[in-house]
């Protein structure tokens, strides 16, 4: 038997114990199994697809609405980079930095059943960024893409002429 302060395996309870009976702990537990499975997702993701039919496609998808300087930056020997190839272009308007995000996010799901991770920036239309792990794509307003100079900041890259994608 155990006393009071003592659970039935001999640990003594204290006040940073954690009681996995406790619906409390259950919840948390169960929250961070989820976080690390969709983690887990993500990375096998990430290392298994071959980036080069998703990054055509939004290429493909950019032509379509006359997206301007189409870049394709080839990341994968590139230290620490944070996916294996970044599509870049821009616009001329609001509207349509707005049309090619639609576009690449419609064909990317319509041909390779591909849905970005996150997408940041659609309301503002001056900077979008579609995030689908092991390719992200960057849509600039004409007027702000200087300002970042991506292609500048991932120099290491090799930069793909479109009919290399």
């Amino acid at each position: 038997g155990g006393g009071a302060g003592e659970r039935a395996w001999g640990g003594e309870v204290t006040q940073g114990t954690m009681d996995a009976e406790c619906p409390r702990t259950k919840r948390v537990a169960g929250w961070l199994c989820c976080i690390f499975e969709a983690y887990l997702a993500y990375m096998t993701k990430r290392k298994t697809t071959d980036p080069q039919p998703l990054a055509l496609c939004a290429v493909e998808a950019l032509k379509d609405v006359k997206g301007h300087d189409i870049v394709v930056m080839d990341m994968r020997e590139v230290p620490h980079a944070i996916t294996d190839m970044l599509v870049i272009a821009d616009g001329t308007s609001r509207t349509q930095v707005e049309a090619l995000a639609r576009s690449v996010e419609e064909e990317a799901e319509a041909i390779l059943g591909e849905r970005p991770w996150h997408i940041h920036g659609l309301r503002n239309g001056e900077w979008v960024i579609l995030d689908y792990s092991n390719v992200v794509v960057h849509i600039f307003h004409e007027a702000v893409r200087g300002k970042y100079a991506l292609e500048e900041l991932w120099g290491d890259a090799e930069l793909k002429a479109l009919q290399q994608v």
